[in-house]
């Protein structure tokens, strides 16, 4: 609860002044104030495992964070499911919908692309999943079974949202209109939190796993002109992985001081 509390606190104050200003983000000290936000969870993280762990359990949570060694197991592929969906998704608007192959088209340049790689990684990806599920999923399992765990960092990641629906110049708030994008946008991070939750455990705990599916999942939407028909396509094809995550995988219902797969 101190996580969940600190983090919305610290994300939702600089946001909500954005919000309550109506300033449009030309200035850097605004586009700062959305950093910030941003780096709540990171920052709330790094503050409990000062105060609240030995040193024992931070080194652990260090080495899970940046080992590479999740590419050992098969479940790490599972990583680059979102490029995979996307593509396919692109397909079936096109076949289905006659939507335009144009999606497919990158919205960046190539000399741009290492550059947008490591924007878009640090800003996103990096900072928000050592706290999800680096932190608030380890925590939420003392309770919780990895299911019910996932729905409830899902809930959370949705209400950590809100905000830049509202935030003029935000990406977000250009579409916030749209009633079909929300219920795609939102209804979407609950099969992504699953997946990666999945993903998590099957690579021993492996931070890195879920920041770069994240950073996948990022990256394509944003280096693709993708549809709103594409990504509804999307939405469903990660629902259907989630549920077929879920029940070849009775373990995720159990709570992890009774399941051997979360060790």
């Amino acid at each position: 609860m101190k996580f969940i509390s600190w983090v919305l606190l610290l994300t939702w104050t600089p946001w909500l002044i954005l919000v309550v200003t109506g300033n449009h983000l030309q200035l850097l000290s605004l586009k700062i104030l959305i950093g910030l936000g941003g780096l709540a969870t990171t920052i709330v993280t790094i503050f409990l495992l000062k105060d609240y762990h030995i040193k024992r359990f931070v080194k652990d949570y260090i080495k899970r964070a940046v080992s590479i060694g999740f590419a050992k197991y098969r479940a790490s592929l599972f990583i680059l499911f979102p490029v995979f969906s996307v593509i396919l998704s692109i397909a079936l608007s096109v076949i289905l919908m006659e939507d335009k192959w144009g999606q497919l088209v990158p919205n960046i340049p190539f000399e741009d692309l290492l550059p947008f790689a490591f924007f878009v990684l640090v800003f996103g990806p990096v900072p928000e999943e050592l706290g999800w599920r680096g932190y608030l999923l380890d925590g939420l399992s003392e309770k919780l079974n990895p299911m019910y765990g996932s729905l409830l960092i899902g809930l959370i990641w949705a209400v950590w949202h809100i905000p830049l629906f509202f935030i003029e110049g935000y990406p977000l708030k250009e579409m916030a209109d749209s009633k079909l994008f929300l219920m795609v946008y939102f209804g979407s991070l609950f099969p992504k939190s699953i997946i990666m939750t999945f993903i998590y455990y099957k690579t021993n705990r492996n931070i890195l796993t879920a920041i770069l599916f994240h950073f996948f999942v990022n990256f394509m939407g944003m280096y693709l002109d993708i549809s709103l028909k594409t990504e509804v396509i999307q939405c469903m094809i990660f629902i259907f992985a989630g549920v077929i995550i879920l029940i070849s995988n009775p373990w995720l219902f159990i709570n992890s001081s009774k399941n051997e797969n979360l060790q």
